[in-house]
């Protein structure tokens, strides 16, 4: 009988499911955090060529003088927000600004975007759940010449 409980009490049958059972969440954690990553560097990514976007939109109406400033600043914003139409909805919707200065021939357009991030307690721990994502790009155009 006494062999029979130290063979019992020397039984490793269980411990490969317990040691599993202890390192699965960390795994879960950092893959998780690996697709968060990836998704706020794809996230950045399409703001900056969003902001691009529309810097190539401004260039394009930059001598027409058909349309009004308020015409070519919405198509600028038009521009930008079509491409970000490729991310999920953040936090709130994206704003675009542009500033346009004559005397030195540059346009300046911001784009901003809230990454919201869906992981439970991080406003909590982060005091919100988004982080803004900001690309501000410059491109020099030559004023139309009347």
């Amino acid at each position: 009988m006494r062999e029979k409980i130290k063979k019992f009490i020397r039984n490793e049958r269980g411990q490969s499911v317990v040691e599993f059972a202890i390192i699965m969440p960390l795994i879960l954690l950092i893959i998780m955090a690996m697709i968060y990553f990836g998704l706020f560097i794809f996230s950045k990514s399409v703001v900056l060529f969003s902001a691009h976007q529309g810097g190539r939109e401004a260039l394009n109406f930059r001598t027409d003088i058909q349309y009004s400033d308020l015409q070519k600043e919405q198509f600028i914003k038009n521009a930008s927000l079509q491409v970000l139409q490729m991310l999920p909805p953040g936090a709130s919707p994206p704003e675009v600004e542009t500033l346009k200065n004559e005397n030195t021939g540059l346009i300046k357009i911001t784009v901003t975007y809230y990454f919201k991030l869906n992981i439970p307690f991080v406003s909590e721990f982060a005091g919100s759940n988004s982080h803004r994502i900001q690309s501000e790009v410059y491109y020099r155009f030559a004023p139309p010449k009347v």
